[in-house]
């Protein structure tokens, strides 16, 4: 879970701005901001703790719970004229461009961690199989980074469940170029 051992250092960067702020301008609104901005990277940090403290200790439904109010803080906005995307790296960008070639319009990268976000979410609802609602949690992810293939491995095994292998294949057919 890198993206939040990164979000975690990015609370650390914060709350050291933060200090320095209120000594060299303990006045100043920037230390204000400063500390509402500490707060809520705090409150969401707390969230997303329990939320995999959920996963760990097989509370799924509580893990779910909390995973759909943290996504609908971090949701990445609707657009039509351009696609948001969670890149990890610049080449699954390289690659997203290569194999959506007839789509033209420009990429806004943004944080992988609502990609991350969908897919824990899609394993809690997978491990209460509630299936319907886990491919729509993966989809998301995929939504985010499709060349990420561990949402596509999630989503084969609900098809193999589902004795679909149609679907399976489809599947397959979708990340075989990416793996």
């Amino acid at each position: 879970i890198r993206t939040l051992e990164n979000s975690e250092e990015s609370l650390a960067i914060v709350i050291a701005l933060g200090r320095y702020s209120a000594e060299k301008f303990p006045d100043a609104e920037v230390v204000k901001n400063v500390k509402k901005i500490e707060e809520a990277f705090k409150t969401f940090h707390e969230k997303v703790q329990k939320a995999q403290e959920c996963l760990k200790n097989k509370d799924f439904e509580g893990a779910a719970a909390i995973f759909r109010e943290i996504i609908a803080e971090v949701k990445p906005p609707k657009d039509e004229e351009k696609r948001y995307m969670a890149f990890s790296h610049p080449f699954e960008e390289m690659l997203t461009r290569a194999s959506t070639p007839d789509d033209k319009r420009p990429i806004e990268r943004i944080s992988v961690l609502p990609a991350t976000l969908y897919y824990q979410l899609g394993l809690a609802l997978f491990e209460l199989k509630n299936y319907d609602e886990a491919k729509v949690a993966f989809n998301d992810a995929i939504a985010l980074n499709p060349v990420s293939v561990v949402p596509y491995f999630e989503l084969i095994q609900i098809a193999k469940i589902q004795n679909d292998f149609a679907e399976v294949r489809r599947l397959l057919s979708k990340i075989h170029p990416f793996i």
